[in-house]
């Protein structure tokens, strides 16, 4: 499991893009007050002048904003599960400030220390869901590198589709499979090159449609 709840941001109204990561604006701000010790409110206040004139003071807002949304978002998937709101909050705040970054690994044993309800399995268990990754991996393609030339091979225009996530429902004893694909157009094109002033051949990509399909054939 990998947390998401900490996105980058981009500083609006600039000429160039700067991602802005959440933490690491809150990093920055905490390294400030416990590891230098400024906690007088002029050395707050020079701190904000400072983060002012690299980020755009929108962006700071939004960067706010975009924590407590995804507070909100890590409460209301919790409580889809459970209904102890105290451990549902405890939670939601460690999985958005306490992870410090997007790729922390949370273990079973770490889902577990954080008051998840997570179940112990067997080695069988474990087995059939390594069989049914394994299944998921083969419809998705995932051990296959994504290379439009070799799609394309000799055709100047191909059109491919990819299923990128999937979703099983089962319901009366009647399995439904939902997949979320995307149908792609590949083609080569001739694009003039601004330096060299002639024309080069160049692989180019449209989506054409992305949507989720009932798919029972996979």
């Amino acid at each position: 499991i990998t947390t998401p709840f900490n996105p980058s941001l981009g500083s609006p109204e600039r000429p160039e893009f700067l991602p802005i990561n959440v933490e690491d604006l809150y990093g920055f701000v905490n390294f400030s007050k416990k590891q230098v010790g400024l906690t007088q409110e002029t050395n707050l206040v020079e701190i904000l002048n400072t983060l002012s004139e690299k980020i755009n003071p929108l962006a700071i807002g939004a960067v706010h904003r975009a924590r407590e949304k995804n507070k909100k978002i890590a409460s209301t998937l919790l409580g889809y599960h459970m209904k102890e709101n105290e451990i549902i909050e405890e939670i939601s705040e460690i999985i958005t400030t306490g992870l410090f970054e997007h790729s922390f690994v949370i273990s079973r044993k770490d889902a577990k220390n954080l008051k998840l309800p997570i179940e112990s399995i067997d080695d069988d268990m474990e087995k059939d869901i390594w069989t049914l990754f394994k299944c998921y991996a083969d419809i998705m393609q995932l051990s296959i590198p994504y290379n439009p030339e070799s799609l394309l091979n000799s055709s100047d225009e191909e059109e491919a589709t990819f299923h990128r996530a999937l979703l099983e429902h089962l319901e009366d004893d009647k399995l439904d499979t939902y997949t979320y694909s995307t149908k792609r157009k590949i083609f080569r094109k001739d694009i003039p090159d601004p330096v060299l002033k002639i024309p080069l051949p160049q692989i180019l990509e449209r989506d054409i449609d992305s949507c989720w399909h009932i798919n029972n054939d996979v």
